[in-house]
């Protein structure tokens, strides 16, 4: 339960800073529109940062819009932040299933004076003002090493398993680097689609 409760806050954060940066001043009245772009809209992680989203929106008088795709497609990823660019977003915030993929609208949306931010997984640096995650990507990858070594004890073969397999994943080498001077052997790297309804492949090796 207690994963859920960090996202909440994590995704208050996020909404703060969206206000801050977009220039909202509820005392006067003034509200700002916040597009908010998950990965995907089927993950309950993404549904928990919805949520503290909104509570967030509530308190800071600011309107958040939260959309994105079914699955992890970074062509409607980009659909979606052009629509918010032709509505006038004051600012938008993004979960980039691509880090360079998806920067060319962020982008465009700078341009037109829209506040441009990353959450959970950035895009390209120049692609945005500010990227904000809830840990550090060595961290979880070190933490997620500890995790298993626990279960699995302190040698033996193992098989790392991802969503997906692009730069953002910088936790991935942190985390096999650690599982190497425990014992461990790293057999291979397989990924599968960001889609948590297909095929995980997990039990094919």
């Amino acid at each position: 339960m207690k994963k859920p409760n960090c996202l909440v806050i994590s995704a208050s954060v996020i909404i703060g800073a969206c206000a801050f940066f977009s220039g909202a001043n509820p005392a006067f009245g003034e509200s700002k529109k916040i597009g908010m772009l998950p990965k995907f809209t089927s993950d309950p992680y993404f549904v928990a940062v919805n949520q503290g989203a909104q509570e967030a929106a509530k308190e800071l008088q600011v309107t958040v819009e939260f959309n994105g795709p079914v699955d992890a497609n970074v062509a409607a990823q980009a659909n979606i932040i052009d629509q918010w660019i032709r509505a006038g977003m004051d600012a938008i915030t993004v979960s980039a299933n691509d880090p360079n993929a998806l920067a060319p609208a962020l982008e465009r949306a700078a341009r037109r004076g829209i506040k441009v931010s990353t959450f959970d997984a950035d895009v390209k640096p120049e692609a945005r003002q500010v990227f904000l995650n809830q840990c550090t990507f060595e961290g979880m990858g070190q933490t997620m090493v500890e995790m298993m070594a626990k279960d699995a004890g302190t040698d033996g073969d193992f098989l790392v398993i991802t969503a997906v397999l692009i730069p953002r994943l910088r936790f991935y080498p942190a985390g096999t680097n650690s599982l190497r001077k425990t014992g461990f052997t790293l057999i291979s790297g397989k990924w599968r689609s960001g889609n948590r309804n297909g095929p995980t492949a997990s039990t094919r090796w």
